[in-house]
């Protein structure tokens, strides 16, 4: 049976929860936020979920890298799945955006808090800081990218295995939550190694555990005011 389009002026009303399944990101079970698409199969996800599930794959096709979509596991065989298997999703975003328009203020707000808190904490000023009791816990901007520095280890150890090649783009801007297996995963890709685990990387001198976040090795680790910076090289046998 065709139904027929609609061509008067009726008004026809849906419910949120009935629209949800075509607007809900399934890694993060929240709405679309910068709403990407993997062109081969369709599914929607958003930006920064769907570069942190490809960034955990590890399976390799020669020097390539082999990820899939988290929904469906159709492959996508390239180095770089997000520039050339995903595109960002205008359309999915406007509707989400129209249906819920509080939810697109509010991430605009957090975007712009977190912006205004790095350009003032990268800007030196004479001015006197404001009062404490002025910045509440409560009116803190959730980090959502960290800015850090990745280079080879600079002391090479007697015995030790050819030099890793430093990466062309050493400066990196990432979510604070990624694990420092994450790093290795990315390492590996960029090396052209066989196996991530054979990288270890170090901060300060230590070896950092695998499991360790961005955050975590920042809180922890690295006392400095200015950018993290992280060492990688051959792990030790």
């Amino acid at each position: 049976m065709i139904v027929q389009p609609i061509t008067d002026s009726r008004e026809i009303a849906l419910r949120i929860k009935d629209m949800n399944e075509h607007l809900v990101c399934t890694l993060c079970d929240g709405y679309f936020r910068e709403a990407h698409t993997i062109m081969e199969c369709l599914h929607t996800f958003c930006k920064v979920c769907l570069y942190d599930y490809l960034l955990t794959r590890d399976d390799r096709v020669g020097t390539q890298r082999k990820s899939d979509c988290p929904t469906c596991h159709t492959l996508l065989i390239n180095a770089e799945p997000m520039k050339n298997h995903v595109r960002f999703d205008r359309t999915k975003q406007n509707i989400v955006d129209l249906i819920v328009p509080h939810f697109k203020e509010d991430y605009a707000n957090e975007k712009n808090r977190a912006s205004a808190s790095r350009k003032t904490s990268a800007r030196p000023t004479a001015e006197a800081p404001p009062p404490k009791k002025m910045r509440t816990e409560g009116q803190k901007a959730p980090k959502l990218y960290l800015t850090y520095e990745l280079r080879p280890n600079p002391e090479k150890k007697p015995g030790e295995r050819k030099e890793l090649k430093a990466l062309v783009k050493p400066w990196l801007r990432t979510s604070p939550k990624l694990t420092v297996k994450h790093l290795k995963k990315y390492l590996a890709m960029k090396l052209e190694l066989d196996n991530f685990e054979e990288v270890e990387l170090t901060c300060q001198g230590e070896v950092l555990g695998t499991d360790h976040t961005l955050e975590f090795i920042k809180k922890t680790r690295w006392h400095g005011k200015s950018n993290l910076k992280l060492h990688y090289r051959w792990k030790c046998r």
